[in-house]
């Protein structure tokens, strides 16, 4: 009886020398991307009053 397929190996699959690296580059560009639309969101009201526009105009 065989089996059809690829031989089977034991060998554990090979990660990047710089996946953690990488890892960590995209977490800090996605906190620092959230936090600058947190920053943007808080100061649209002081914005708003600043140049006398309303909420829709802001939004736009």
């Amino acid at each position: 009886m065989s089996k059809s397929g690829p031989p089977r190996t034991d060998a554990q699959p090979e990660v990047p020398a710089r996946a953690s690296l990488v890892l960590a580059s995209l977490i800090v560009v996605a906190a620092v991307a959230n936090l600058n639309l947190s920053v943007a969101n808080v100061a649209l009201p002081a914005i708003g009053r600043a140049f006398d526009s309303s909420q829709t105009a802001l939004n736009l």
